[in-house]
């Protein structure tokens, strides 16, 4: 993994200078990938694009937020910047809440929401066999959105379908969906979310490609 240059931007609430780290090179060695489509690559993270504000507290999508300066790797300028604070990322409290306090377009509610899930599932991802008892209202009415979201035409977005009814325990509607043909890479994905329609469990799974 190399680290790009820190990019600094502005919080459009308060001002306060933030830090935005790039990647010039990753890798996907010791990556793991989940059934809901979550990857964990720690040689190729996945940076946020709604983050915090760790002054004012406000989310704010970070590549809108304006530009105030670039620190180079390895640059002399960094003094120039001691002000400036890491972003806090959000919880999924918080993504449940920013929902409800603006309209978003189709594509960026579907990653709030997306993100949203994925937050739920986090404490669930090293659970061996532990089942998830049940989503909570409010991430049952997300979860519903967000498969209203997603369209049945693209692959990767069926799965991602398949694999939202089959966590709300809709198992039957999971098996349907994933009648479709999928290339070999998605097949592996359909064939794990498939086993685990047939066993009946509605946790999250890791994926084992290769095996």
């Amino acid at each position: 993994m190399l680290p790009g240059p820190t990019i600094i931007r502005e919080c459009p609430e308060c001002g306060q200078p933030i830090k935005q780290w790039t990647l010039l090179s990753g890798n996907a060695f010791g990556a793991r990938f989940w059934t809901d489509g979550k990857p964990d690559a720690p040689m190729l993270p996945a940076y946020p694009r709604l983050v915090k504000c760790p002054q004012c507290k406000q989310p704010f999508w970070l590549d809108e937020a304006a530009e105030v300066g670039v620190i180079e790797e390895y640059g002399r300028d960094a003094d120039d910047f001691d002000g400036a604070l890491a972003y806090d990322t959000l919880t999924k409290a918080d993504y449940l809440t920013f929902l409800k306090m603006t309209y978003l377009p189709a594509e960026k509610e579907r990653y709030v929401r997306q993100m949203a899930w994925w937050c739920g599932n986090d404490p669930f991802r090293e659970g061996g066999s532990r089942e998830r008892e049940r989503f909570s209202p409010n991430e049952e009415a997300n979860l519903a959105a967000l498969s209203e979201l997603l369209d049945e035409g693209d692959p990767n977005q069926r799965l991602m379908k398949a694999e939202i009814a089959r966590e709300r325990g809709k198992f039957d509607d999971a098996l349907q969906l994933l009648q479709a043909h999928f290339s070999e890479e998605l097949a592996t994905v359909a064939d794990a979310i498939r086993r685990l329609c047939i066993s009946k469990s509605s946790r999250v799974a890791e994926i084992h490609f290769g095996e």
